[in-house]
């Protein structure tokens, strides 16, 4: 085509020389009259000049026209995509899959009409266009073989969307729009790499959505534009395609939660209080909640919800029997977003949990033979969160080891190589260890030998008698450590301390003021010196033994074992320093037993609930799309069988669960929690018919109740990553086409061929008659 051009430039200068050679000399004529042919002459002169211009200037834009319609050209405006036209594109085309698409207007949810206008768009590329289908439910994308395919993808994911009325199971928690972009520019920057064309091919990244609220991180705005600087020239166009409602009408479940905020697992002897939250958006509602809790229909609830504010109303639940209960709470009323019409809800009845204190003298409590653990079984008792078992050491096998979770080696003399082995693969697999030596008649070796280092924090030196340990104090006001010490931590002296997860019941009663564990801390007379190990060992809390933390003696020391493959805490080891079995008036270590203190049931119950976690922390409800993570403890009771899982979606190969052999927790992600609703988790194979239920886990998954937010991002917000005028809303009865043309940045290339041709065909006739005129001889 350049060359073409070369050629008409050159053209352009034929009129000139045949000018040259047609040009007229004007006729002598030899009148007597000179003087007025002498002023005829120059009117002549004039006329000729203006006719000869006017047809010079006419061939020379005849000539350069005529080229221009050979080279074919076309309008082209700044930023310009071909969504029409034979030159092809690399395309992405991101689907915005949240729950709230799945909102109904007529006939059609918001994800249908995305994927119907989304097919619109790849049908007009032409042929050798690359195109990526993304979806926001899935984190990943390619490249797809053809434009067909991804035509096909479009085509299934409307299928597999709900349609309008339809109590499926609802699907979240996947990516942002804004995540799903970062996808996008990804994909742009590699697509020259993948593509054979010789060209570069224009970019585009179309995007449709509903605008929801949820749909649109804004902190992640700064880093998509450095992203998208990133993708190289040229630099992509957007279009954003709107498909939401201006004035959606919608009455939501937003949260099912526990009353007050307590704990999710409830003692077996209380009722259980779940409060469910509404909202109503476009009108006045009076809305009937409906709650079926495991397969038992309960009595429902009304409550009058006023546009655009929230209510709630309380569900009471008695009598239920231990273990993992699931609510499914749903509104009567059906309206254009199912999503949020129901929401799932799981908690556990629990009994005390189960612990052991192995011991060398455990008693016999059905005799009135009082051993050392007594007073330790008593404090863990007390507060009916856990149930204390007693063994000894010959008692002690790994598998049973299995269903409790804690155990507490107490005031064993000598334990064996093979207790301390048995121990060690309970704490490898997950278990919790807490470890409290006896009195001077405890072996070294035995506690410092090789099996044992495998799991101690720390070595035992000596046992330190504080009365013998410490000088008299030279100043009289100052502290007299004979008399026994106290925590660091109680003394007021140890800020970094305090900090720990185990001692934050110590943060919470040094504000209060009034915990007279705090206040009038017990003192100890006797305890071990030991000597922290390296290998994930670490001082928990010291003793006030000196004004100097780095000297301080340790109170509790731990030590965590870290699962191999994801480096993630398993097992964990407690070492206390100070004895906690039966008090020997005669040799007295502590003051901890004294029953006018709190102390007395605090601590052990402080230990406890920081080895084997806090009821409260228990947590059986997430957002879809979350890791989700089980405890396998219990569930297997120290055998490996398969686990069966149940729940919406959930079939065929991913309802086998096939944990490991050390494996103590479960952690399940997406696919598998995608889908809203209640699931659980038992064994494959049943103990037979005569034997008790196995254990059962369960957890319950919901759409995020941001998803319930239908007010749309304003589009300043987006258009500050996509360019001005890239938003196109697209109505019920408006074409894409339609609507993409009204934007400047995708109208349709004019072609100028066909108007050139005309233009020139025009020009040489008036050309022709001119020069016909011009150029005639007069009679």
């Amino acid at each position: 085509m350049h060359s073409i051009l070369f050629v008409g430039a050159a053209l352009v200068g034929l009129p000139i020389i045949l000018h040259l050679i047609m040009k007229q000399e004007p006729k002598r004529l030899p009148f007597p009259a000179f003087r007025f042919l002498k002023q005829r002459l120059k009117t002549n002169q004039r006329k000729l000049r203006l006719r000869h211009f006017l047809l010079l200037a006419l061939r020379m834009l005849l000539i350069a026209l005529f080229c221009l319609a050979l080279y074919q050209p076309s309008v082209l405006n700044e930023g310009f995509i071909p969504l029409h036209g034979d030159q092809p594109a690399a395309v992405v085309v991101v689907v915005d899959t949240s729950p709230s698409m799945g909102y109904a207007d007529g006939d059609k949810t918001r994800l249908e009409e995305a994927c119907q206008r989304a097919i619109e768009l790849i049908n007009d590329l032409p042929d050798g266009s690359r195109v990526a289908v993304v979806e926001t439910g899935d984190p990943g994308g390619d490249w797809l073989p053809s434009v067909s395919d991804a035509r096909t993808k479009l085509t299934d994911l409307a299928k597999r969307a709900p349609k309008p009325g339809q109590s499926a199971p609802a699907t979240g928690g996947g990516q942002s729009v804004t995540a799903a972009l970062a996808t996008a520019y990804q994909l742009l920057r590699t697509v020259d790499e993948q593509t054979e064309a010789a060209d570069t091919l224009p970019r585009l990244v179309a995007v449709f959505t509903d605008r929801a609220a949820s749909s649109w991180d804004p902190s992640r705005v700064d880093d998509l534009k450095k992203l998208r600087d990133s993708v190289p020239d040229p630099k992509p166009a957007h279009a954003v395609v709107d498909v939401g409602t201006d004035k959606p009408v919608n009455v939501a479940i937003l949260a099912a939660e526990m009353t007050e905020g307590r704990a999710q697992t409830v003692p077996a002897d209380q009722p259980v209080s779940v409060t469910v939250t509404l909202a109503a958006v476009g009108l006045d509602a009076k809305a009937t909640v409906h709650a079926l809790l495991d397969e038992t229909k309960i009595p429902p609830r009304e409550v009058d919800i006023p546009d655009g504010q929230t209510r709630t109303v309380a569900f009471e639940f008695k009598d239920l029997k231990p273990g993992a209960h699931q609510v499914r709470f749903e509104l009567e009323k059906k309206d254009a977003l199912m999503a949020d019409n129901t929401r799932f809800f799981t908690f556990r009845v629990v009994e005390p949990r189960k612990v052991l204190a192995i011991s060398d003298n455990p008693g016999d409590p059905a005799r009135g033979v009082v051993g050392d653990p007594y007073f330790w079984v008593l404090a863990v008792d007390a507060t009916r969160e856990f149930s204390c078992d007693v063994k000894k050491p010959d008692q002690v096998a790994a598998a049973d080891l299995g269903g409790y979770e804690a155990v507490t080696l107490l005031s064993v003399a000598r334990p064996s190589d093979q207790l301390w082995g048995e121990i060690r693969k309970y704490v490898e697999g997950g278990g919790k260890l807490i470890v409290v030596p006896g009195g001077e008649t405890t072996s070294l070796d035995a506690y410092n030998g090789e099996a044992a280092t495998k799991l101690m924090p720390g070595a035992l030196k000596r046992v330190v008698e504080t009365a013998k340990e410490f000088p008299a104090p030279k100043d009289p006001k100052a502290k007299d450590r004979r008399a026994g010490v106290v925590w660091a931590v109680f003394a007021g002296n140890d800020d970094r301390a305090i900090q720990h997860p185990m001692l934050a019941p110590i943060k919470e009663w040094k504000a209060k003021g009034n915990v007279d564990a705090d206040r009038n801390p017990r003192p100890v007379w006797k305890y071990w010196e030991v000597e922290r190990r390296g290998d994930g060992a670490a001082v928990v809390v010291t003793y006030d033994t000196d004004d100097d933390p780095a000297k301080r003696h340790p109170a509790v020391l731990e030590r965590t074992f870290l699962d191999a493959k994801d480096k993630a805490p398993k097992g964990k080891v407690l070492l206390l320093t100070t004895r906690m079995d039966m008090p020997d008036d005669k040799d007295p270590w502590n003051n901890y037993w004294d029953g006018q203190n709190s102390w007395a049931v605090a601590f052990p119950q402080l230990l406890l609930r920081y080895a084997a976690g806090a009821a409260a922390d228990a947590n059986f409800n997430y957002p879809t799309g979350q890791v989700v993570t089980v405890p396998l403890a219990k569930l297997l009771g120290g055998k490996r069988d398969n686990l069966v899982l149940t729940g919406p979606g959930v079939a065929g190969t991913d309802s086998i669960v096939r944990p490991t052999e050390r494996q103590t927790e479960l952690r399940l992600g997406p696919p598998r929690t995608n889908a809203a609703g209640n699931y659980t988790l038992t064994p494959a194979t049943a103990d037979g018919p005569t034997a008790p239920p196995r254990w059962q886990e369960g957890f319950s998954l919901n759409v995020p109740a941001e998803e319930s937010t239908l007010d749309k991002v304003p589009v300043e917000g987006i258009e500050a990553l996509t360019g001005a005028n890239t938003v196109v809303p697209v109505g019920k009865n408006l074409e894409l086409k339609t609507a993409l043309d009204r934007q400047e940045t995708f109208r349709h290339p004019v072609d100028l061929f066909p108007w050139l041709l005309i233009a020139v065909l025009l020009l040489l006739a008036v050309e022709g008659l001119l020069a016909n005129r011009f150029y005639r001889r007069p009679k």
